[in-house]
């Protein structure tokens, strides 16, 4: 079993100083899509940066709120 991470994540477009949501999850990708879930958007696209809170890596996603796909910025 994977340990859980705690991740921060944003919306791109309002760079890394934005507000923060921090959650555990099991990958960054978990992280980005936990994220769209709690943004209340309805439709489009969203891109989302993840911080691994532990190590400081980051990932940029894009989740189509339509179709429910997730990529790499």
């Amino acid at each position: 079993m994977n340990r859980r991470h705690r991740y921060a994540a944003h919306l791109r477009s309002e760079g890394p100083h934005a507000r923060q949501w921090i959650a555990e999850a099991d990958s960054f990708i978990d992280a980005a899509v936990r994220y769209a879930e709690a943004a209340h958007a309805e439709h489009g696209e969203l891109s989302i940066e993840v911080t691994d809170c532990e190590s400081g890596k980051h990932r940029c996603f894009l989740v189509n709120l339509d179709t429910g796909d997730v990529s790499s910025c």
